[in-house]
């Protein structure tokens, strides 16, 4: 009897041994290493604004080192350049998992784009203007980049005040149209300008890089992204061609 007590002592000891080592094994921490062609970073962070959380990185002239990032955990990096200009990573999908369709999708069209920036468009009263900054997706859903300006006087405001917002706002194609999914919107960017100076020294400043954003490090190896020159100029293209912030 005392033989079988003893064995099973052993074989709950072995069991809570092998429990407690599988539970001491640190979780691996995440890496993302960001390297620019013909540009030089001053800082970079690492954000995820749901979980409200930030990782600074190390810069090294045109490299920049994320260290600690939590696995599975989509990340967006900010860097600031050495010349001011600052490349806010995007995450431009969809707002939950989907199943992956049948069959492929049709490309996004010029009678898409041309829907979804009317939609856009339709201001909600408080702002004077919303325009849409970036479009990715397809025929069956798309995703915005949207911007929300007021820099109109308003109760309680100064002349020169300038409020503003970025967004994410998802869209999805069905019953012949294009509607916007309600409740679903994601604020990236919320600010208050004293004046209209401190707004376009920010907004002039700032590319949205969809390359940058939805990091996500799934295991101990680092994630590397490379941004070429040619990348870096069709990004500041792209935000040239936008019409003006001003009003």
């Amino acid at each position: 009897m005392r033989s079988k007590k003893r064995l099973f002592s052993a074989g709950i000891s072995l069991v809570a041994a092998f429990l407690g080592g599988l539970w001491a094994v640190p979780v691996q921490a995440g890496q993302v290493v960001v390297r620019l062609e013909g540009g030089q970073v001053q800082q970079g962070i690492a954000q995820n604004r749901s979980l409200k959380i930030q990782s600074p990185g190390v810069v090294q002239e045109s490299e920049v080192r994320f260290s600690d990032l939590l696995p599975d955990t989509p990340y967006d990096l900010d860097l600031t350049l050495v010349d001011g200009r600052v490349l806010a990573g995007v995450d431009m999908s969809w707002y939950e998992s989907l199943d992956q369709p049948e069959k492929p999708a049709e490309a996004l069209n010029d009678d898409d784009r041309a829907e979804i920036d009317a939609i856009v468009r339709d201001v909600p009263s408080f702002y004077d203007r919303s325009e849409l900054l970036k479009l990715a997706g397809n025929h069956d859903r798309a995703v915005g980049l949207v911007q929300l300006v007021r820099d109109r006087a308003f109760h309680a405001s100064k002349s020169d005040e300038v409020i503003w917002r970025v967004e994410l706002y998802y869209f999805q194609y069905q019953a012949g149209g294009w509607e916007k999914v309600q409740q679903q919107n994601k604020v990236l960017r919320r600010e208050r300008f004293a004046t209209r100076q401190q707004y376009e020294n920010v907004v002039d400043h700032l590319d949205w890089v969809e390359k940058l954003g939805g990091i996500i490090c799934h295991d101990d190896k680092p994630v590397r992204i490379e941004l070429s020159t040619e990348e870096l100029s069709r990004s500041r293209d792209q935000k040239e061609n936008q019409q003006p912030s001003g009003g």
